[in-house]
């Protein structure tokens, strides 16, 4: 502290020199009192601070020289700006002057023109006034002018908006007013027009796919295959190629493709029940897919199936007594087997190699249980009951090619909607009624003969190619240079001018024939229906002659003459009397020939294959019999009615080759299946399958029947190539083209009624001195027309009076003999005469004159035996 407020000794402590540091501080307090504060001090005197330099902007103390300095700045300033005569303005101000164009007037009139009104001066004014139900308001300070709606007259008082939301909205519009869309209405509108541009682009795709026809190449092949459909379309066949095989699928000779056919099943399945078979006792049938059973009156039936494929089965049973029961047709191995009430469901995978599953409907007690809609489909998932829906395109001919190397082959196409084939190659039965027995021909060599034979209908052939083969279906060997043929079983035949005409030689161990003894034609014909002649004077006994062993025992023109047929590796029926009939089991003698020129020939079919959406099951095979005419046989007793038995007394109601199975049944013409049970593998079946209607209630014996089937002997199945239509122009071609095949082909009948009216006419082998009259008289000859019944016709003479004129072969025989009478001539005139056909097929002359006899005069009766 300083002693100029306290006069303070520095040697002195602090207790020593008290009093004056008391002294000193109220001097220093007494000082401070009269000091100016440091906040908004209030200075007295004349303070003085430094002088800033000129231009200093911060917040030091300006001097009043500073301020003398500057004041005189701004005053020299002023009076040079006042001195100055150029106008000083803004840029905003210089870029307003430099937008007046030149010629601008100066003083221009306020307005220039609003509607009719102009103005006059700078000076004019222009007013709004309001006018009917319109008034007008001004505010000065905003210089707002608003018009408004009063209500006092129309149009009224209008709301801020036209909406539905407005305090006066326009009403919304409808079909007979005018108005204001609704929001709903928009929305409608608006998804009408998004619905209209789906609609124009499907529009546009459909024509696109109008444009062109998409179609997919489609191959079928032999067997059952699964064919997968995205729509409902109809399958164009557009190739069926021929195959040829000797002695090939457990058959003797030359086989081709024998009736080609393809089957489709969709939905279901499994047929109706009146196509299952009774596999015990008698299951009573209630309705197509509704059937009793018990565990002694057992339903059963079979369908192809797809080796690796899963199929599920579904049947509905009214009790807790139902079973399902599937299983191996080879082995019987179990596949399926489910038992209880209501839906009774499984599903089993096909085992590798089999084609065809069988399927039991049954119960586990006596008491009857119904069960019904059965269903089996592919795959793993059970569907709902929908019953079998069928197609089929079958084609009634047969198609061959070269047996050797296979080409060349007949093949099967269509030309505007009609089936045809191209027929490269033919292939005949050597049997009598295809050659021309006046021109028979034998020439006898060592250990064998040379036969000449011409066929009328055939003179067509050619030794470019051809085949033969004998009954036991080894192959002839083709030659076309030697003349005669120099050793047994060559053959050849005609060429150009030689059409239609055979030459083949046949060993004596075949025929029977010793070397010193040439045959007659009708022995000749007897040979190429199956019997071997021998010597059988050593051999009868009891007015009976035994076969003996043809091939050591030769007929050489001595002796008793003896006929035999083949059967097996011996001999059987033998006869002296000669055959007139093919012999039972005889294989003939086949002929195979390549035309010498191609030729097209429309063929009969029936049906038209389409697919369904969805999972398709083909079938694709050969040996399909159309509309075959058949004879029921009814019982008398009991009414009870068969097709195609072989029990005694019920041959005729057999049909023409052995059965597979049936397909359909038809009553004049019309579907009638639902009246008929299969009898698979019944003893008396002609195959494995025959028709049968208990009672007979629905059996009409005035109507004509038919039935469609598969042949038991196999033939070559080949593939069929075709397209399916993907879209709506070939859907409309497909229907275009189905109406057209509907109207033009030839369908089976058609067929039947042109077989009718233009019969064929079979030559019989005339006995005991009867001869054809010649000349430009026909020769005798038989048919069976379509319904039935046997015709004569021909002009025959020189015969015995009373004996066998000829003998009519199995189904052209009445059922009991025949008197009838007819006219004979002699010489001189016309004398009433009288024939017996037998039950046995013997026609016989009872009496009448020998001259000549006209066979038209016999009347036409009905085959039924």
């Amino acid at each position: 502290m300083s002693n100029r407020y306290a006069n303070l000794v520095g040697s002195k402590k602090i207790s020593e020199d008290f009093n004056n540091i008391n002294i000193g501080f109220d001097r220093v307090q007494a000082d401070m009192d009269t000091k100016a504060a440091a906040a908004s001090p209030a200075l007295t005197g004349t303070p003085t601070a430094p002088t800033q330099p000129a231009g200093d902007n911060s917040t030091k103390i300006a001097t009043t020289q500073y301020a003398d300095r500057a004041a005189g700045k701004v005053q020299g300033n002023l009076d040079m700006h006042i001195g100055d005569k150029v106008v000083h303005v803004t840029q905003e101000d210089h870029d307003k002057l430099d937008g007046i164009q030149e010629g601008a007037e100066v003083n221009q009139n306020a307005f220039a023109k609003v509607n009719d009104i102009e103005a006059a001066a700078p000076s004019s004014q222009l007013f709004i006034v309001g006018g009917l139900g319109i008034t007008v308001t001004t505010n000065p300070n905003t210089g707002e002018v608003t018009v408004t709606a009063t209500g006092e007259s129309a149009p009224g008082a209008h709301g801020s908006t036209h909406t539905e939301h407005g305090a006066d909205p326009i009403p919304t519009a409808t079909l007979t007013e005018g108005g204001l869309l609704s929001a709903a209405q928009f929305a409608e509108i608006v998804a009408h027009g998004e619905l209209l541009d789906e609609h124009s682009a499907a529009i546009t795709s459909l024509e696109d796919r109008l444009d062109t026809a998409d179609t997919n190449e489609l191959t079928l092949q032999p067997g059952v295959q699964i064919i997968t459909a995205q729509r409902d379309a109809r399958f164009n066949l557009e190739s069926i190629k021929g195959k040829t095989e000797i002695n090939g699928q457990g058959r003797i000779g030359i086989i081709g493709v024998e009736n080609p056919y393809v089957m489709r099943i969709s939905g279901n399945l499994l047929p109706p029940f009146y196509e299952w078979v009774a596999a015990e006792g008698n299951p009573s049938f209630i309705s197509p897919y509704k059937v009793n059973v018990s565990n002694a009156n057992k339903l059963a039936a079979e369908f192809p199936v797809i080796s690796g494929k899963t199929y599920t089965l579904s049947v509905k049973s009214s009790a807790m007594s139902g079973r399902l029961f599937a299983y191996r047709i080879d082995t019987s191995e179990a596949l399926l087997d489910v038992t209880g009430s209501t839906d009774l469901t499984g599903s089993f995978v096909v085992p590798q190699g089999v084609t065809r599953v069988a399927i039991r409907l049954l119960g586990t007690a006596t008491d009857m249980v119904t069960m019904y809609d059965a269903i089996a489909c592919i795959g793993s998932v059970a569907k709902p009951f929908r019953p079998r829906e069928d197609a089929m395109l079958a084609l009634q001919t047969d198609l061959y090619a070269d047996p050797v190397t296979g080409s060349t082959a007949d093949e099967i196409f269509v030309r505007d909607g009609q089936y045809f084939k191209l027929a490269k190659w033919k292939k005949i039965n050597l049997l009598p009624d295809v050659i021309d027995s006046s021109s028979l021909g034998c020439a006898r060599y060592t250990g064998y003969v040379q036969i000449g034979l011409f066929m009328p209908k055939h003179r067509d052939t050619s030794n470019v190619k051809a085949y033969m083969t004998k009954y036991n279906g080894n192959l002839l060997t083709i030659d076309a240079v030697n003349s005669p043929l120099p050793n047994g079983d060559l053959f050849n035949v005609g060429n150009e001018s030689q059409a239609g005409y055979v030459w083949m030689t046949i060993f004596n161990t075949d025929s029977g024939w010793g070397d010193n003894y040439t045959p007659t034609t009708d022995e000749i014909k007897a040979y190429f229906m199956g019997w071997v002649m021998f010597n059988a004077s050593a051999v009868v006994s009891s007015g009976s002659v035994g076969p003996s062993n043809p091939p050591n025992n030769f007929y050489n023109g001595t002796g008793t003459k003896g006929w035999a047929r083949r059967s097996g590796n011996s001999y059987a029926d033998g006869t002296s009397v000669l055959p007139v009939t093919q012999a039972t089991g005889w294989t003939p003698y086949q002929l195979l020939y390549k035309l010498a020129t191609p030729t097209v020939e429309p063929i009969m079919s029936e049906g038209c294959l389409t697919f369904t959406e969805g999972d398709n099951q083909i079938e694709v095979g050969t040996g399909i019999v159309l509309r075959e005419g058949v004879k029921p046989f009814q019982n008398p007793s009991n009414g009870n009615t068969v097709i195609n038995s072989t029990s005694p007394g019920q041959e005729s109601s057999k049909v023409k080759y052995p059965v597979e199975r049936f397909l359909r049944a038809y009553k004049s013409s019309l579907q009638d299946n639902a009246v008929w049970t299969h009898q698979v593998n019944d003893p008396y079946a002609y195959g494995k399958d025959r028709l049968y209607m208990t009672g007979g209630v629905n059996y009409d014996p005035s109507a004509a029947y038919s039935v469609t089937y598969l042949k038991l002997d196999k033939s070559p199945v080949v593939p069929i190539t075709g397209s399916v239509g993907t879209n709506e122009k070939a859907q409309l071609i497909d229907l275009t083209a189905g109406v057209q095949e509907a109207l033009l082909r030839v369908s089976v009948v058609e067929q039947k009624k042109s077989e009718k009216d233009t019969p064929g006419w079979i030559a019989p082998t005339l006995l005991n001195g009867w001869e054809n009259f010649g000349g430009l008289y026909a020769p005798a000859g038989y048919m069976k027309d379509s319904e039935g019944f046997v015709h004569f016709r021909g002009l025959i003479r020189n015969g015995a009076v009373g004996q066998n004129m000829f003998v009519l072969p199995e189904g052209y025989r009445p059922k009991a003999d025949l008197i009838i009478g007819v006219v004979s001539h002699n010489n001189t005139t016309y004398v009433p005469s009288a024939i017996k056909v037998t039950s046995t097929g013997q026609v016989i002359y009872l009496e009448g004159s020998f001259y000549h006899l006209p066979l038209e005069c016999i009347t036409p009766f009905l085959a039924e035996k």
